[in-house]
């Protein structure tokens, strides 16, 4: 292990000169881009749970997360085709699985819940969507 002497007033100088140079363009990761679409899927229960939309290729890998995918219908309301969750430790695997699924089904969208705290949580939440029938209800709020 190594120490680096660090001169904090050239430190804070430099960082101020970064934070007013101009910034080329980026493109934010998905996952933390606040201008996706955000549906609500609602359970058995009547409780809402807010999911954020993603195009089929645009999906970034996933965390341990419920998920829905679903596709346009000719008058442009989302139509759930399978509702679930994603369980690997690996968010890869979980992007994977998602993409494979979508392209057995014909999705075209990924709508996920971030939310749920557990595994536990996660399968409730499975369960109570589930419940109220693979349409569900279905609701858009720009982000």
């Amino acid at each position: 292990m190594t120490a680096q002497v660090i001169d904090f007033a050239a430190a804070v100088a430099q960082r101020a000169t970064r934070a007013s140079a101009p910034r080329p363009a980026s493109t934010p990761s998905p996952a933390f881009n606040l201008t996706h679409q955000h549906a609500y899927w609602n359970g058995a229960s009547g409780i809402r749970y807010v999911h954020t939309v993603f195009g089929l290729l645009d999906c970034p890998e996933m965390p341990n997360a419920n998920i829905v995918l679903a596709r346009r219908a000719a008058n442009g309301r989302a139509e759930a085709l399978y509702i679930s969750r994603v369980e690997r430790d690996v968010s890869s695997l979980n992007l994977a699985e998602i993409r494979r699924t979508a392209a057995l089904l014909g999705a075209t969208e990924v709508h996920v819940h971030f939310l749920a705290a557990s595994a536990e949580q996660r399968a409730l939440i499975e369960a109570d969507i589930n419940s109220a029938g693979v349409q569900g209800t279905f609701g858009v709020a720009a982000g």
